[in-house]
């Protein structure tokens, strides 16, 4: 802001000059401040951003699980022959979507239950479980429980309690996934003999880490 030429008298200069100095280091303060608030609302913008992204980051480190209560279990009966079945756990599946590469911690477990009925003198018996995780559908980890039973005692019976549990950490990329198990029986039963097999309390936990 420039001054015109002042008619004051000399005696009142002075007073002039100063009302002049006074008046421009208000206009220096005013436009400092204004700079400064420009530059503090730019910094404030930034930070909602950063808070907004590490907040978006956070929601996605949940933990998901998905369960079979024990009367909703799975079982079969391999009478006197070789033979498989797949149990249903499609209830646990599990959808998750997320906006960056993440980790993905994965724990299936399920109790099993084998119960062998021997009909002859002797007799041997084989039975197996086995529990596979799978992202997207394929296979990233699995675990087997086996027995080999060998009876020479006409009408035994054997029953096997136990569990089996599978945990893998697998790293994924952004976008949607579906996080599902599948549980094995096999089974080799002599004639005539009777092996059933069976699964309950089935549990899928899912944790998404950094």
């Amino acid at each position: 802001m420039l001054f015109p030429k002042n008619n004051l008298p000399t005696a009142s200069s002075p007073w002039g000059r100063e009302v002049e100095d006074q008046i421009k280091t208000l206009k220096n303060i005013v436009e400092k401040n204004s700079i400064n608030n420009f530059a503090n609302s730019a910094t404030d913008q930034t930070n909602i951003k950063n808070i907004n992204a590490v907040l978006a980051d956070q929601l996605e480190l949940v933990t998901y699980s998905t369960e079979l209560d024990l009367d909703s279990g799975n079982e079969a009966t391999f009478t006197s022959s070789t033979g498989s079945f797949t149990a249903d756990t499609s209830k646990l599946d599990i959808n998750i979507n997320l906006n960056k590469a993440r980790k993905l911690l994965i724990n299936y477990s399920s109790y099993c239950i084998a119960q062998v009925e021997f009909l002859t003198a002797t007799g041997a018996n084989y039975y197996g479980f086995t529990a596979t995780i799978f992202v997207d559908g394929i296979a990233v980890d699995y675990q087997t429980v086996a027995k080999y039973k060998y009876k020479n005692v006409v009408n035994d019976f054997i029953q096997d309690l136990g569990s089996i549990n599978v945990t893998k950490l697998i790293p994924v990329s952004a976008g949607s996934h579906i996080i599902s198990v599948r549980m094995d029986y096999y089974a080799i039963t002599p004639s005539p003999a009777s092996t059933l097999m069976a699964t309950s309390g089935d549990n899928l936990i899912v944790s998404v880490v950094q």
